[in-house]
């Protein structure tokens, strides 16, 4: 009879434990994944930049 009831709690902690276990994992996962990031998206087109044939943009031809 004692055997029954030891097996049944152990049973029973081992279900809390993996009840407890699963939600924290995924939750963990989630929360590592969003807000922070370390590396800057990238930049396609449309950008100010200086490159050839492009004069400096507006305020570089006034220094002429």
């Amino acid at each position: 009879m004692d055997s029954r009831i030891l097996e049944r709690r152990r049973l029973l902690r081992l279900f809390l434990l993996g009840s407890l276990t699963v939600p924290a994992v995924a939750l963990a996962g989630c929360a590592s994944g969003s807000g922070r990031r370390t590396t800057r998206p990238p930049q396609f087109g449309g950008g100010n930049s200086d490159k050839n044939g492009n004069n400096g943009g507006p305020g570089a031809q006034g220094s002429r």
